[in-house]
């Protein structure tokens, strides 16, 4: 269960911007025209670098440990989404988006490699089909938290929030795999 809740703000975490994105750039360059395809830009090139970081983060990956890379991917990804709360240029945004978009690319090989760990190999089928609902959930609910924060606080904050939220999800993942790690651990102590 804990891992289909941590599957879920991972999600909810990466959606949560995207609503606002425009109205921040429209926001940073002090009027309207070229917003839009500025918008199209940094969302592009996001993914761009994100799916280029996770061919490399799942070489990394294998070889460190999947957990290391996505508690490291988590820790990036909250650590770099902060400043963008207080970005005061569209250079500055670019930057950040482009150094968010290489850490999240080790979420995603990292948390599915967990799933293959964790879950027994008859039940991997029915464990993505939950994990993938739970991503579209999660994706969905996203722009939603986002928007609504948006309205109540500012463009600002849900690049605050989510940044501080990653950085607790990197902790939950830390435990949860180390909490786990010591269950295996002392079960094979006392099965010898």
């Amino acid at each position: 269960k804990l891992i289909m809740s941590i599957y879920f703000l991972i999600y909810v975490l990466s959606a949560m911007v995207i609503p606002i994105l425009p109205l921040y750039i429209e926001e940073l360059l002090g009027t309207s025209t070229g917003a839009k395809s500025l918008t199209g830009t940094f969302v592009g090139v996001t993914g761009l670098i994100a799916g280029i970081s996770a061919v490399i983060y799942g070489k990394l990956g294998d070889r460190f440990g999947n957990t290391r890379i996505l508690v490291f991917s988590l820790l990036g990804a909250g650590l770099i989404t902060i400043p963008q709360s207080f970005a005061q240029s569209i250079h500055v945004l670019f930057i950040e988006r482009c150094l968010y978009g290489l850490a999240i690319g080790g979420i995603l090989p990292s948390i599915n490699s967990l799933v293959t760990n964790i879950i027994s190999r008859e039940k991997l089928g029915s464990a993505y089909g939950i994990t993938s609902s739970v991503t579209c959930f999660g994706l969905g609910m996203g722009p939603f938290i986002g928007a609504v924060i948006a309205a109540r606080f500012g463009l600002r904050w849900p690049f605050a929030i989510m940044g501080v939220s990653a950085l607790i999800v990197a902790v939950l993942v830390y435990r949860m795999v180390y909490n786990y790690n010591n269950v295996l651990s002392f079960s094979n102590k006392n099965t010898s």
